[in-house]
């Protein structure tokens, strides 16, 4: 099967008109080096053109990455769609100091209508740059030593990505998050947009795919609603805020997977919480038998883990 991973990485955004996280490029570069690991049939990054020359030389010189693997696209987020808009909106002297930029999230969606080769493959995804990291990922399934046990995580492997690809064809993969009750944590669009309101799931944006075709369907729809918000509202919103929005009122397009916490609080695990990366794990670790290689990536951690992995597998009744 035919995978493309589409992703992201623009590191100077700090103090622009864009807003972005300051002194991320080691983070970002680190990161995607191991989601590489999934082994997509190739992975297309945007970037600015000033960032190529770096880039090329971590991946391509200092890690030997295949140019026919992943490929940089330089590209100007002036050109990026409704940004004459955008700017009216924003506060430009906030965006300099703001950790999000609305142009790159928004393009998450608009960046696969610059790509011409869409339908050669079979699958696509969105994955953003920083998702490997020990915010997210604990560091008894980190690999290596020193620095890169930030980002390097045995959960990224071509299993995990074979698992995706099971999913329905014609609906979109996408991660929900708990917001009800403790877990709640985001705000949603409006009453209004909603045929039948609802905010027990908030839906994230750094991983979610399909079918070109559904990606097409849903890109349309979060056309339609950002353009009624810009329209409409006098502030902006967050692409996962539109998402959650349109998976709310078209939930048949997608294929919904469930968890209660993005982060990880190393201070203090909770065994009865559901995190992110427990989802990603088990679709990582999964043998064609539904058994679970535990014990090659589990030391002192291994209990709790364990009873968290195979409670997961009970409620899915994998095992």
């Amino acid at each position: 099967m035919k995978t493309l991973i589409i992703t992201a990485l623009y590191s100077n955004l700090w103090n622009t008109e864009f807003g972005g996280k300051s002194h991320v490029a080691e983070i970002y570069k680190n990161s995607l080096l191991n989601i590489l690991n999934l082994n997509p049939t190739k992975l297309i990054c945007f970037t600015s053109e000033e960032e190529i020359e770096n880039l090329n030389d971590f991946f391509f010189e200092r890690n030997n990455i295949s140019r026919e693997k992943l490929e940089f696209r330089p590209f100007d987020l002036t050109n990026s769609k409704y940004f004459k808009k955008l700017n009216k909106k924003k506060d430009l002297e906030l965006s300099r100091t703001s950790e999000t930029c609305f142009e790159i999230q928004y393009n998450k969606f608009y960046w696969i209508d610059e790509l011409i080769e869409i339908f050669d493959y079979d699958k696509v995804y969105w994955i953003d740059a920083d998702l490997s990291n020990a915010g997210i990922i604990p560091q008894e399934f980190a690999l290596g030593e020193g620095f890169e046990r930030n980002f390097r995580f045995n959960i990224f492997n071509e299993k995990l990505l074979q698992k995706l690809n099971t999913h329905a064809d014609e609906k979109l993969l996408i991660f929900g998050k708990n917001n009800e009750s403790i877990f709640h944590k985001y705000t949603t669009l409006p009453v209004k947009y909603y045929n039948s309101y609802d905010k027990k799931t908030y839906i994230i944006c750094k991983l979610f795919g399909g079918s070109p075709n559904i990606f097409k369907k849903v890109i349309k729809k979060f056309d339609d609603v950002l353009v009624n918000l810009l329209i409409s509202e006098e502030g902006l919103f967050h692409e996962e805020q539109i998402l959650t929005n349109i998976f709310y009122n078209n939930n048949d397009l997608f294929d919904l997977i469930e968890f209660d916490e993005i982060f990880i609080n190393h201070e203090k695990f909770d065994e009865n919480t559901k995190y992110l990366f427990q989802t990603l794990l088990v679709d990582s670790l999964l043998v064609e038998n539904n058994e679970m290689e535990i014990n090659e990536v589990v030391d002192e951690f291994e209990l709790k883990v364990t009873k968290i992995i195979e409670k997961y597998l009970l409620e899915k009744k994998l095992i």
